[in-house]
């Protein structure tokens, strides 16, 4: 069975738990039906992370990347945006699908998140066909930081290689923490 979060405890010099990161991405899929192209398939990954300090330890930097497989053409995003917070706000992350014009309505994935004090950065698709997303801030963090990233893709749609294709979701988490 896929699960679709997994854990990973980072650890001081000294071999002590120093920091939690949680990573949860899913593969949603249009409903091939629900939309009129024969020839293509549509979707949106998506990916939720969240880097939690344990006791005695801050959060320096936070760095999510999301990415789709050559198999993937990517046709849409989360916004690209710059948010500089003083103090944590909510804001909403979502994107919409309409199988690129082939859906009647459109689909969409939506999170809020709580921005703690300092500078998220989440980038345009890059070549390689992924998206980043970082947090910076000029004082660490106890509180956990947490990262939304979305692409809308579209891969050949074969009902025979639906079967035996493997298909890769790229996903990369990058972490700095120190005592504090």
């Amino acid at each position: 069975m896929f699960e679709p979060c997994h854990t990973e405890t980072l650890t001081w010099i000294d071999e002590r738990p120093a920091a939690e990161v949680e990573s949860c991405d899913w593969w949603f899929k249009y409903a091939t039906g629900a939309e009129s192209d024969a020839t293509k398939d549509y979707g949106i990954l998506w990916l939720q992370t969240t880097a939690t300090p344990y006791k005695g330890f801050c959060v320096e930097s936070f760095d999510a990347q999301l990415g789709a497989d050559s198999q993937f053409e990517v046709i849409g995003s989360v916004e690209a945006r710059r948010i500089r917070a003083g103090k944590a706000v909510g804001e909403d992350v979502a994107l919409s699908s309409d199988a690129d014009g082939h859906g009647p309505t459109p689909a969409s994935v939506l999170k809020e998140l709580t921005i703690r004090p300092g500078l998220m950065n989440v980038g345009d698709v890059a070549s390689d066909g992924s998206i980043r997303a970082k947090w910076r801030s000029a004082h660490s963090s106890e509180k956990p930081i947490s990262l939304v990233l979305g692409i809308e893709v579209a891969w050949d749609a074969d009902a025979t290689e639906a079967l035996t294709a493997i298909y890769e979701i790229r996903v990369k988490t990058r972490l700095s923490y120190e005592r504090c």
